[in-house]
């Protein structure tokens, strides 16, 4: 069952990395919040990516090492184990790794350290740690436990953009690219069973957007500021993606509806 799961998560990642990040499409700051950008190759820059000693944020590593970026992996736990994967199975590219709660603000700016002392320019960061605190009404829910969803979720992608803004903004004649992950809730539909997972994903597209302004605008009746780099934010929708974050609190029965709605939407595709 484990073995099967995996397949499917770097299957999906693979095709998702390859659709989203093949082609690039040229836009202003105020339209990148919505559009996906490729990854070209060979730009100079490494690539931190949180949440990554598993699921989606191990396979993103794998496909930027692939093509030759030296990337620095974090998470909550120890992901040794995963780097010392990444580097066997993907000798193009070198990895970096470190232990990070991304809720804790002063951690994420000793990444930020870490990696800009390891690989030197940024040029991707991608906010990808997340938790969704079980399957279970919000009145079931402990204090405690919305309170880590929110602080994982919302303020770790916070503060991790706001450290990734700026290194890039001293790195001349550069562009840095953030990547905002979003999921379920992020259109305003109802997640139920995961009221706060939806919630602070709901959020993240209006972070984005505020920043895109910010960055192309400014502020209304403030001077522009300028910097040496120039910075790109994006929102990052890796669609349904069989990872523990999407199976935990789940039984057999919503896993064979997710793997069903799954199957319905190749099948239309062909």
């Amino acid at each position: 069952m484990l073995f099967v799961i995996a397949v499917i998560i770097f299957s999906q990642i693979r095709s998702f990395f390859t659709a989203a990040f093949a082609v690039r499409q040229f836009s202003s700051f105020r339209h990148s919040q919505s559009d996906c950008y490729a990854i070209t190759e060979g730009n100079g820059g490494g690539v931190v990516i949180t949440g990554a000693a598993g699921g989606a944020g191990f396979a993103y590593a794998g496909e930027f090492m692939n093509r030759g970026y030296s990337v620095t992996i974090c998470d909550v736990k120890d992901c040794s184990t995963a780097a010392e994967a990444l580097a066997a199975r993907h000798p193009n590219g070198r990895v970096f790794f470190t232990k990070c709660d991304v809720s804790d603000a002063k951690q994420v700016e000793a990444l930020g350290r870490f990696a800009k002392d390891n690989m030197g320019k940024i040029g991707y960061w991608i906010n990808n740690a997340g938790i969704n605190g079980g399957r279970r009404p919000l009145m079931d829910v402990p204090v405690t436990t919305v309170e880590t969803v929110v602080k994982v979720n919302l303020l770790g992608v916070l503060f991790g953009t706001k450290v990734a803004m700026e290194i890039m903004k001293d790195q001349p004649d550069f562009t840095g690219e953030i990547f905002n992950t979003v999921g379920s809730g992020v259109k305003g539909g109802g997640t139920p069973g995961y009221a706060t997972y939806g919630a602070t994903k709901r959020g993240l597209p209006q972070l984005t957007a505020s920043l895109a302004q910010e960055l192309d605008a400014g502020v209304q009746g403030q001077t522009k500021q300028k910097f040496p780099g120039k910075i790109l934010v994006h929102n990052l929708s890796p669609g349904m993606v069989f990872t523990k974050l999407l199976l935990d609190g789940s039984n057999c029965e919503n896993f064979h509806l997710v793997y069903w709605l799954r199957n319905r939407k190749k099948s239309r595709r062909t």
